[in-house]
């Protein structure tokens, strides 16, 4: 699902039951917010050479949603 990553919105996702819930940032192409059981954590996707792959750039707990976004675009850059 693809949304504007906010701090609000963030904070009123539940946790899922099962498996995980996986939020596409309208903002920064490639970023995301990755919802599971017991975590809520910001991800990278990026494709190189066709095949996906996936970052985890940190927890939303110990970094705010600003900094996650800076240190997601100096990931996808290296």
């Amino acid at each position: 699902m693809k949304v504007k990553l906010t701090k609000k919105f963030i904070d009123s996702v539940d946790y899922t039951t099962k498996g995980t819930d996986i939020y596409m940032d309208d903002v920064l192409t490639g970023f995301a917010l990755r919802v599971g059981k017991q975590s809520k954590r910001y991800t990278l996707h990026k494709r190189i050479n066709g095949k996906l792959y996936r970052d985890e750039v940190e927890e939303t707990h110990l970094i705010t949603l600003t900094e996650a976004r800076e240190k997601a675009s100096i990931m996808m850059a290296n």
